[in-house]
């Protein structure tokens, strides 16, 4: 890594320090999936953002996982030890940021490495990090927390939901085996990214969960049914009969 990389790096982790205590999903990740602190890793971010990235990276240095912004070198070859594939949603987009494009790049950097080493197994580890663990609470327009937030709602995430976030681990994918079974192309690099993505939108619905209906509008179409509208009319006329 870089000297201005660590000074930037550095100075966006010290207020995060502060706001984010994030809780690891599995509680032990590196004995309940298996994962070998000692292998080549590439953790797989599901959309751009630096507070998710510094949050991995501060559960992964606790949990004696190698550290994300560290890259991988093999060879004459280094590669960043991270990747985001997609670029989530955005207020403002001032420069261009291409991480679909950059995903598929990256994953057919990693997969060559491997046609030229069959021996190399790069452990590729899906992680998606989530502030609030509030799914289906009333109000915010029923709304639930989980979700993908721009910059200025991550923004405002971080100060109010840092320290009820958490990180979730998934099963690491061995790249020496997919190399083997599915080849090294650009083709298989693509579908690598777009199971990714299907990956991380499952288990963010898993997350969130169906949306719940809020309890105002509940009680407003029981109140509109007709066999509520019967039964108000027939209590009604019990008592006008039965004063």
């Amino acid at each position: 890594m870089s000297l201005w990389r660590k000074i930037y790096y550095n100075a966006l982790s010290l207020p995060l320090k502060l706001l984010v205590k994030s809780k690891p999903i599995p509680t032990d990740p590196v004995n309940e999936l298996g994962l070998d602190t000692q292998h080549p890793t590439l953790y797989v971010l599901p959309y751009h953002s630096k507070a998710d990235l510094l949050t991995l990276r501060r559960q992964c240095l606790a949990q004696g996982l190698p550290d994300p912004l560290e890259d991988n070198t093999i060879g004459n070859t280094t590669l960043p030890g991270y990747v985001f594939i997609d670029d989530g949603p955005r207020v403002f987009r001032y420069y261009a940021l291409n991480p679909r494009k950059d995903s598929v790049n990256i994953f057919h950097a990693y997969l060559d490495l491997h046609r030229n080493n069959p021996a190399l197994d790069i452990q590729m580890l899906p992680v998606s990090v989530m502030f609030g663990r509030s799914p289906g609470r009333e109000g915010h327009n029923g709304v639930p927390h989980l979700r993908l937030l721009n910059g200025i709602q991550k923004f405002f995430a971080v100060i109010w939901l840092g320290r009820d976030s958490f990180v979730r681990f998934s099963q690491p994918v061995s790249m020496g085996a997919m190399a083997s079974e599915h080849g090294t192309d650009t083709i298989i690099a693509n579908k690598l990214a777009r199971v990714a993505r299907i990956h991380f939108s499952r288990q963010r619905m898993a997350a969130i969960g169906p949306k719940l209906p809020v309890r105002q509008e509940l009680f407003n179409k029981l109140l509109k049914s007709k066999v509520i509208e019967k039964a108000v009319e027939d209590e009604a006329k019990t008592k006008k009969n039965h004063p």
